[in-house]
């Protein structure tokens, strides 16, 4: 069993009282609030990047939820997270993108032979690793997501599976989304556990015997693993339209309940 004695000792020695936790954790209390953290967020990832990043409206999301007569902040805590993971998955995925020379070094070079071209590589899946966790992690938020705005009463039914996931969320957006769409979301996760994520967090890894080499192979599952990041994209798209969708059938609601 774990030992806390230490913690309590670290805390003694901080001055840290666990008992205010609760009124110091962060959240976004109005809308102006909202407004500050996007805007600083998405500048943040541009600083990062050099690139413009504006993926998910959390202001337009905000306002949304704010509409709800139950569940909108659940709602709006769970769209304020995936946008966070994808600004995360936009700065990993833009800035240790491999560059040309070592994505186009397929020439059979033993990286031993080569200590650039090894730095290159170790850097490769150092960041690969972290990269297929990040992007499975936004695959299960998603999922998560996409039954809060679609079913929103089984959602904890989902929140609740710890194994099996990827069934439960079929069966409880069936009908809600078309079938080709579930189907490519299902393969989309299964592709990235079984060749990327499973291996590395749950067996001895795999990513090291194709990073590390210098052939077609490396190429082939790099290419693969680097066209989630349009994936995550795509889906952020959605997530912006779907909240667009329904507020504004909420305003006409609001507008046809006040004519009456």
């Amino acid at each position: 069993m774990y030992d806390f004695k230490n913690n309590e000792e670290l805390r003694s020695f901080f001055n840290v009282n666990p008992e205010l936790e609760p009124s110091q954790r962060f959240t976004l209390h109005n809308r102006e609030e909202v407004v500050s953290f996007e805007t600083m967020l998405n500048k943040h990832v541009e600083t990062e990047t050099h690139l413009s990043f504006h993926s998910l409206n959390l202001i337009r999301a905000f306002d949304y939820c704010m509409s709800l007569s139950e569940n909108g902040r659940k709602l709006f805590a769970a769209i304020l997270d995936l946008k966070i993971t994808i600004a995360f998955l936009f700065i990993d995925a833009i800035k240790f993108a491999p560059d040309f020379n070592a994505l186009n070094h397929r020439d059979g070079t033993n990286i031993l032979e080569d200590e650039s071209l090894f730095n290159k590589k170790m850097k490769m899946l150092h960041h690969n690793i972290d990269l297929a966790v990040r992007y499975r992690a936004f695959y299960d938020k998603f999922m998560g997501l996409n039954i809060m705005l679609l079913n929103p009463s089984k959602y904890e039914d989902y929140n609740n599976t710890i194994r099996g996931r990827k069934n439960k969320f079929q069966s409880l957006v069936k009908g809600l989304l078309d079938d080709k769409s579930i189907s490519s979301l299902i393969e989309q996760v299964t592709y990235l556990d079984n060749n990327y994520r499973t291996p590395e967090v749950h067996k001895t890894g795999s990513m090291r015997t194709w990073v590390l080499t210098s052939q077609d192979l490396f190429l082939d599952k790099q290419l693969n693993l680097m066209n989630y990041f349009n994936w995550v994209l795509g889906y952020a798209d959605w997530v912006d339209t779907v909240i667009a969708d329904n507020k504004e059938k909420s305003l006409r609601f609001i507008e046809q309940n006040n004519k009456v």
